[in-house]
């Protein structure tokens, strides 16, 4: 695996913004209300891959503390053999560790989200670190936090991707007349008799449905996306809700497909991609691509901000009075 630094930026990698979360507590169209629910829903998970571990670690140090002069395996020697009493570390994580009891005895949350990142993150990074020349470190090392970065890219982009759909297929079966502007293979392709007898030829209010079903549009690639919202609203709305222009959200595609298609191995393709990309000049073909917390948090939060337009985007597109199609590319 080519690598980055000794330093994975494990806090960097759960601190990405949550403001689909803010989208929640605003939105105007109830309609929308499901398909916001269900990214929120989704982009929970990816925070709570990283926070488990961190609050396992934590919990890990409670526990050891509980049960007295227990050796506890951290990566840091002077936790593990308890041998320094007046060693400075040794003296800051015992206070930590007594600030974990003050918290867990009066359950203040608040305080014990804290102590997770506090000690959580630095029992990870530290333990990674010493991990890394052992013969286990593919498993617990610097690969096993690369599989946990990996992890939340892939849904990261899932989510954005199958928000994207569902935003669509929404705003059509609203209003149809979206529909007007589509080119290419959503203008041409016929739909058969068959298709229509699945819908019991009624097709009022799910015209998004069955274009999206009939693969009339496809959410498959970004370009495609783009496509999508560009012929159904505007080129103009597109850009500036991120779908064309935009590197970050560009890299989280192109990261993702690496990770799913090639299992994250750097070929020849990525490296013509990226080749404009500093973030991945250390990329070398035919190994892993490595990821620290903070190109994950950079390109979770491209996924989230690109997300959050979309649901404004269509938000107010389906605000708009009589449902008239107002803009124009």
């Amino acid at each position: 695996m080519a690598d980055l630094s000794d330093d994975i930026n494990f806090l960097e990698a759960i601190s990405f913004k949550r403001d689909d979360q803010d989208v929640l507590g605003d939105l105007k169209v109830e309609a929308l209300r499901p398909i916001v629910l269900a990214y929120s829903s989704n982009m929970d998970r990816v925070h709570s891959i990283p926070a488990f571990i961190v609050n396992f670690a934590m919990w890990t140090a409670v526990g050891a503390r509980a049960a007295g002069p227990v050796p506890l395996v951290t990566g840091i020697p002077e936790i593990d053999c308890e041998c320094h009493d007046g060693d400075r570390g040794i003296q800051s994580f015992r206070e930590s560790l007594q600030g974990m009891d003050d918290s867990v005895r009066t359950r203040d949350l608040a305080g014990q989200a804290n102590l997770a990142l506090c000690v959580g993150v630095n029992l990870v990074n530290t333990y990674v670190k010493a991990a890394g020349g052992s013969s286990v470190s593919h498993v617990a090392g610097k690969t096993g936090v690369q599989s946990v970065f990996y992890s939340m890219i892939l849904n990261s982009y899932a989510a954005f991707e199958t928000l994207a759909a569902d935003l669509w297929v929404e705003a059509v079966n609203s209003k149809p007349s979206f529909a007007k502007k589509l080119k290419g293979d959503a203008a041409s392709k016929s739909i058969s008799l068959d298709k229509l007898s699945e819908y019991q030829y009624d097709i009022k209010d799910r015209i998004g449905e069955l274009l999206k079903d009939t693969e009339k549009v496809s959410f498959q690639r970004l370009s495609n996306i783009a496509d999508a919202y560009a012929f159904t609203f505007s080129e103009e709305e597109a850009i500036n809700a991120g779908l064309k222009k935009n590197a970050g959200i560009t890299q989280a595609e192109k990261v993702r497909h690496l990770i799913a298609h090639k299992g994250g191995r750097v070929d020849r393709s990525f490296l013509r991609q990226s080749v404009n990309w500093p973030e991945f000049s250390h990329a070398a073909e035919n190994e892993y691509l490595a990821i620290d917390g903070h190109m994950v948090c950079s390109l979770v939060n491209s996924c989230i901000t690109t997300a959050v337009n979309l649901i404004r985007l269509v938000e107010r597109r389906l605000s708009a009075r009589n449902g008239t199609d107002e803009t124009t590319d």
